[in-house]
């Protein structure tokens, strides 16, 4: 959309990317001490709702929830704040689109997501639902109860580098309760509700199972489920819940995926998965020993090829907005300056308030007056009424730096989420914006978990602005299975190949996350199989063999003979019988 560069609060709005009938959303930027700064997106409330006392209240209360949301799963929301009237929310800033924005794309550049990339999406996304809904009350130790009601294309957030979070948890709850509508409207994405939502009844957290499920469904097929002609008839379509076969749009699928979605689409809550949980692990088991070599880099790939030209702009855009910072910051210090003077240092307290430096209309009024006092005071009285400013600012965290030679880049690295220090200070999580000087070299360190850690010189230019790292895989974990049977001395075969092993024994250097299948064999007992899926580095495995019985027949002259084995009453086939053990046979005619 676009909006020229203002301050707002200890903000800088870089860009408006969206607005709806809630509120408003920019891109923006805040600062820290050392030259840190972070790019942010910042949810504006829109001013009708802020005249809803009964909305702000419902709107705060979740909002506190989800603050206290920290997981790689879901988008982080940093703080609720106001200035003036309006109520806003800071959070994570995704380098991506959303899943609705996704499947448009593919649409239009006749391009579809694959099995594999349609599984991760969902198993991250559960992922964040698991962790939100046995979230604990950190004050009482009881389970807040959490339910999204809202997952739909539109708030699964997708990374260009493959990270997968859900927005909007916590706040989609409040905007069910919002009132300002017609009466009996329903809130959410009506083609993204389960059939009890769609019925106006109590919901519970498998409301969340059936619309993840309906994602998967139309990642897999390339098409809608629930998508009537209007919205009633898309409400009735739901309730009555008839799902097509997904392999008769998509015949890849395989059948035990079939099985797991048409599970996780049960009309009936009881029949779905009973939790999160349950529902990852079914799929987890199908995709990873479907897709061993799939990562994250296949759907990373996958988006910057088919986004390419937005990415493009979108860096492009973002360095204009940069290009006006230094002017935007010395012109909110200077007004900030000013309304401590006139006595506005000290915003009214309140539990949703932050400490917040004056609006930009303001700002700019006051920024001409005070440039004027000030050069007339002189230097000296520059710095009282700074230290002034800062004596009454303690509470912010805004930090403004004073200009230089210095110009902002983005860090990115694939994966995302390393850390990341600069002449051995640590910075913060990729990706990452900072302030350096073009030619300067600097001591670069990066390090994630799993893989090897980036320890090079390193400078910038200044034309390039974003600076990817793709980081080294260490060398996968193996892990081993220890098989012993009762009795002991079974030989062992290996994924249907015979080994020299017996039981009991260890077997190596076997790839962790898959399936494998051992089988012992022992002359005098029934053969017996087994598959386990390792997910441990050591795993152990055990066999109670059953012994062969042997099998007596006698053939009788005359043919209605009796026969008595050990003086029971038998039929002339006799099975089941112990090896090396005698036995007395009884003929009576």
């Amino acid at each position: 959309m676009g909006t020229r560069t203002s301050v707002y609060g200890k903000y800088l709005l870089l860009d408006r990317i969206a607005v709806g009938g809630m509120a408003e959303v920019f891109k923006a930027k805040s600062f820290g001490i050392h030259g840190f700064e972070r790019i942010l997106v910042i949810k504006r409330i829109l001013p009708h709702l802020t005249q809803d006392k009964e909305f702000v209240e419902m709107f705060i209360d979740e909002a506190k929830i989800a603050v206290e949301l920290t997981h790689a799963n879901i988008c982080q929301v940093s703080e609720l704040g106001k200035i003036g009237d309006n109520y806003f929310i800071a959070m994570e800033y995704i380098h991506g689109k959303d899943l609705r924005a996704i499947l448009k794309k593919c649409y239009t550049v006749k391009r579809q997501l694959s099995i594999a990339q349609a599984l991760h999406i969902i198993l991250e996304t559960l992922k964040g639902l698991d962790y939100a809904h046995n979230r604990i009350d950190s004050l009482t130790g009881k389970p807040l109860g959490l339910i999204h009601r809202d997952i739909s294309p539109q708030n699964i957030m997708i990374s260009y580098y493959g990270e997968v979070k859900i927005v909007d948890f916590g706040i989609a709850k409040t905007e069910s309760k919002l009132h300002r509508t017609q009466a009996g409207v329903l809130k959410g994405k009506f083609g993204y509700m389960s059939p009890e939502q769609a019925a106006g009844l109590e919901l519970d957290q498998r409301t969340d199972l059936f619309s993840t499920g309906i994602l998967l469904y139309e990642m897999l097929t390339n098409r809608r489920l629930f998508h009537g002609d209007s919205d009633f008839k898309t409400l009735e379509a739901i309730k009555e819940c008839v799902i097509p076969s997904p392999r008769k749009y998509n015949p890849n699928i395989p059948p035990e995926l079939e099985q797991a979605l048409m599970k996780a689409l049960s009309k009936e809550r009881e029949d779905r998965f009973f939790n999160v949980q349950e529902m990852h692990a079914a799929l987890s088991k199908i995709f990873y020993t479907t897709f061993p070599d799939y990562t994250t880099k296949d759907l990373s790939d996958f988006l910057m090829d088919i986004f390419k030209v937005e990415i493009a702009e979108e860096q492009e855009s973002l360095k204009r907005a940069l290009d006006q910072i230094s002017k935007d910051d010395f012109r909110a210090a200077s007004s900030a300056s000013e309304s401590d003077i006139q006595g506005h240092s000290h915003p009214k307290k309140s539990d949703t308030a932050s400490v917040v430096l004056p609006s930009s209309i303001d700002q700019q009024k006051q920024a001409k007056s005070i440039l004027s006092k000030l050069f007339i005071l002189g230097a000296v009285a520059f710095t009282l009424i700074f230290g002034y400013w800062k004596f009454f600012h303690k509470g912010s965290t805004i930090s403004l730096p004073l200009p230089s030679k210095a110009q902002s880049i983005t860090l990115n690295t694939l994966p995302p989420g390393a850390s990341i220090s600069i002449e051995g200070e640590a910075r913060g999580e990729a990706p990452l914006t900072v302030r350096l000087i073009p030619e300067k070299t600097y001591q670069l360190s990066i390090q994630l978990a799993g893989y090897e850690t980036y320890n090079e010189s390193f400078s910038i230019t200044s034309k390039q602005t974003v600076y990817d790292f793709t980081l080294t895989k260490k060398k996968a974990l193996l892990g081993s299975i220890f098989v012993k049977s009762d009795p002991p001395g079974a030989k062992i075969a290996f994924n249907q190949t015979t080994t020299e092993m017996v039981t009991p024994a260890t077997i190596y250097k076997l790839k962790l996350n898959q399936e494998h299948e051992i089988t012992v064999e022992k002359e005098g007992y029934k053969t017996s199989t087994k598959t386990i899926y390792l997910k441990d580095v050591s795993q152990d495995v055990s066999f109670s063999l059953e012994k062969i019985g042997g099998q007596i027949k006698i053939n009788v002259i005359p043919k209605n003979a009796d026969i008595y084995l050990n003086g029971k009453s038998v039929s002339n086939t006799m099975e089941g019988l112990e090896l090396g053990k005698k036995y007395e046979i009884t003929l009576k005619s």
